[in-house]
């Protein structure tokens, strides 16, 4: 369960923080063990259950901090140190605690980062390991956070083109919805007593629609909600959503599209880790996943394959990876 909890500290004065506990006392415990004061206590009943992965630590805001932080002149211990007093979010603060709990054990930078898979992607830690070598983990992070930003942008430009069209079939959708189910029955029954012989054709399928929905409304609702609980459910199943992946990727226009979004995201990555020093095999391996097109995947597994033979890895990816037509 998770409560909200009005606190106290000396130094950061009045919060508002959510803890994830037992019960009420439990909640007490953890924020009296922080050094808080606590003020009132209330269940938080619409916590977000949908919530992205690694929950509210942000990679992206974490080195950015971390970033300006060591460019002022601070070590690493010491401005994470301060990221875990000044983090006003218990789930934030736990997290740097425990990455700060295993560098003062012996631990490396990277190898603290990848104990926490859920927080940290494989991409951040391989960026952070590659720094290690060459003792520059400021200029590791300004590339992670310019890989960021670039993919970012190119998903923002996606996410913004799309917002129109998609806004037209709803609504268009929710029009149509409209006039077969409320407005065509009604119609329907002014126009029956015309004739059906002195109807045309199509007027004459709009007053049978008419009449089917005001005699089987119910089952026709029911069908509806069947309808979007399947498509709920072919969205949730990896193998159909998959089939439905490839249907995309066969169409003309739309799936050279997708080819081309993944083909950028996975270039970019991979020329991003090679700066930072990671071998080529390596990168190729940390971002296989980023082509989910099967005759991507299948092409860089092959290319994969030849250069761990010491194969022309060039010309072999060139082929299988991005085809000729």
């Amino acid at each position: 369960m998770h409560f909200d909890l009005k606190i106290y500290h000396p130094t950061k004065g009045v919060l508002l923080l959510r803890f994830s506990a037992a019960d009420e006392r439990d909640a007490r415990r953890q924020a009296k063990g922080k050094g808080y004061t606590v003020l009132s206590v209330r269940q938080s009943y619409f916590s977000l259950r949908f919530r992205r992965a690694g929950g509210s630590f942000l990679v992206h805001l974490f080195g950015q901090e971390l970033l300006a932080l060591m460019d002022a002149g601070m070590g690493l211990i010491e401005a994470l140190s301060m990221l875990a007093r000044k983090a006003r979010d218990p789930e934030v603060q736990q997290v740097l605690e425990r990455v700060l709990n295993l560098i003062g054990e012996g631990q490396t930078f990277s190898n603290a980062l990848a104990s926490l898979p859920d927080k940290f992607p494989t991409l951040f830690v391989a960026t952070v390991r590659a720094s290690e070598h060459t003792g520059n983990l400021p200029e590791a992070l300004r590339r992670y956070l310019a890989y960021y930003r670039q993919l970012n942008g190119v998903r923002d430009k996606i996410i913004s083109a799309s917002i129109y069209p998609t806004l037209l079939l709803a609504v268009g959708g929710m029009v149509i919805l409209f006039l077969l189910t409320y407005v065509v029955p009604r119609f329907s029954r002014i126009y029956a007593d015309i004739g059906e012989d002195r109807i045309p054709a199509l007027s004459h399928l709009l007053m049978r629609w008419g009449q089917l929905v005001t005699e089987h409304a119910q089952g026709l609702l029911l069908g509806l909600v069947v309808l979007i609980a399947f498509f709920i459910y072919i969205l949730t199943r990896p193998a159909l959503r998959a089939a439905v992946q490839k249907t995309l990727w066969r169409l003309p226009r739309l799936g050279e599209q997708i080819k081309t979004y993944q083909l950028a995201r996975f270039t970019r990555t991979v020329a991003m880790l090679i700066k930072g020093g990671v071998p080529l095999v390596s990168a190729l391996d940390m971002t296989d996943e980023l082509l989910q097109q099967p005759a991507l995947r299948d092409g860089l597994q092959a290319a994969k394959r030849t250069i761990r033979e010491g194969g022309l890895w060039q010309k072999h990816l060139g082929r299988r990876v991005w085809p000729r037509r």
